[in-house]
Parts: structure tokens; C-alpha cells; sequence
């Protein structure tokens, strides 16, 4: 792979968020970004996945699959301390990490000029005790800061059930650090759609739309998953039409 300065990127260690990535992929062409999507991938993926992967013309990473020692063997996110495996991805100058389960709305390259770590407390509304949430992150990659977190990982297994643990304990300075604080617009759970009324708006949609609301750059689908339709009674009516979203865009 010839040697790219600045990309997004995501993971793929589980044949059941493809769905996830080929979205992320559809969603950053429709919002015209000028950076390409790269994928890492683990050696248990099908050929079938990686097949799709190919046809779609998005590049592949191969990657270690590191797995959370605290999660059972059958649990889907026991696979997410792989995420850990970008921070030695040195050929970047600048990533833009985006986990498979979310949809971009509106063009997000800019992020590309934040500084190394900046994320968003997703999920943290009112808050005091505050930190980031790794499904969005701009990272510089650095082999240091890797070996660190894969100690941590090692070290502390038996308490840190994924890799957002893992990171939140390297990086301790964080909720201080505010020149590293995204807003809420970059990573809003659909869960937690409710809580941006009279705040945000999606553009496009009339509903919500006010003077002094902001667009919403990126929805965060962390649980019902689009593609479970198991869970599919998990969805509340409020958050419904993102879904739909989803699922137009997949199809």
C-alpha cells in the first residue's frame, strides 16, 4: 500500500459489522471527503468480507486481532482492544478514526486539523465526572503510545473490558485538556437523540431545524446495531427515523 499522509480508518475484526463499514464508506463519498476510508482487518475475517471490501475499492490494513481477556469467547465486542493496533499505523502523519457502527451526515475533513487525542464525551450530557468516548477520535499515530497502551492492556485486563478503558487510563489528562473536547455534534448517540432538541439538527430536516441550532455531523448507533434485527424492538420512536437512514443508506 503506498504510503497515504492522512486517512480515515476504522476496524473490522467480526464479519458482522461489514454493513458498518460499507455506510461509513457510502457516507463519506456522499459528504464529498477528500480523504480516502481504510480499513484494518483481522486474519478470521471471511473471504467473503474481504471480497466485498475489494469490490468496493476500499484498502485493507492487516492488523493484529488482540481481544479483551475479560470478555467470554462468544461476546461480539471482545475484539475491540484491536482498536489499539492504529497507534502504530506510522505511515499516517493523521487519522481520523470512526468505529463501524456510525453514519457521517455532513462532510467532517476539517477534523483533520485538530490535535492528536481530540474526541467527544459522548454520552456525558450534564455530567460532572466526564471522559471521551473512543467511536471518534483524531489520532496521530506513535509507536510509543502504542506499546504503553498494549502494557495496559496486558496489565490491567482483568478491569478494562475494552479499549476505550485501556485509553482513558493512558490518557489521564484528558477531561483537563480542553483544546482536545469535540463537540457533542461529532458523535451523538441515537439513543440520546431527545436530548438534542432545540440544540442540533440534521440538515435536510425541517424538525429541529432553528436560528441557533447546529448540524450534526455523526450518529452513533452503540446499541440497538442497525443490522440486529433482533433487537429491532430496542429502538424507540424517537430515534426510528435514524435508523431508517441507516438502513437506506446500507441498502
Amino acid at each position: 500500500m503506498n504510503k497515504v499522509q492522512r486517512a480515515y480508518v476504522t476496524v473490522l475484526a467480526t464479519d458482522d459489522y461489514l454493513g458498518g463499514v460499507l455506510v461509513i464508506h457510502r457516507t463519506l463519498k456522499d459528504t464529498r471527503s477528500k480523504y480516502p476510508l481504510h480499513v484494518c482487518v483481522t486474519p478470521n475475517l471471511s473471504g467473503h468480507t474481504r471480497d466485498t471490501l475489494v469490490a468496493y475499492g476500499i484498502p485493507m490494513i492487516e492488523v493484529t486481532r488482540r481481544d479483551s481477556p475479560k470478555m467470554p469467547p462468544f461476546n461480539k465486542w471482545r475484539a475491540t482492544y484491536t482498536k489499539l493496533e492504529i497507534f502504530k499505523l506510522t505511515q499516517y502523519s493523521k487519522l481520523v478514526y470512526i468505529d463501524a457502527d456510525m453514519i457521517v451526515l455532513k462532510n467532517i475533513d476539517h477534523l483533520f486539523e485538530k490535535p492528536h487525542m481530540s474526541g467527544v464525551a459522548a454520552g456525558c450530557w450534564g455530567k460532572k465526572d466526564f471522559n471521551f468516548n473512543s467511536g471518534l477520535l483524531v489520532i496521530e499515530p506513535n509507536v510509543k503510545e502504542y506499546d504503553a497502551l498494549v502494557d495496559i492492556s496486558i496489565e490491567h485486563g482483568d478491569s478494562c473490558q475494552g479499549d476505550q478503558n485501556v485509553l482513558q487510563k493512558y490518557f489521564t489528562e484528558w477531561p483537563r485538556q480542553t483544546q482536545l473536547h469535540l463537540g457533542m455534534e461529532y458523535n451523538i448517540f441515537a439513543s440520546q437523540i431527545g436530548y438534542t432538541k432545540g440544540k442540533y439538527h440534521i440538515e435536510g430536516r425541517e424538525e429541529g431545524k432553528g436560528p441557533s441550532t447546529k448540524p450534526l455531523f455523526i450518529i452513533h448507533f452503540v446499541t440497538p446495531k442497525p443490522w440486529t434485527e433482533k433487537d429491532e424492538h430496542m429502538i424507540s420512536q424517537g430515534s426510528k427515523f435514524l435508523y431508517d437512514m441507516w438502513h437506506k443508506c446500507h441498502d
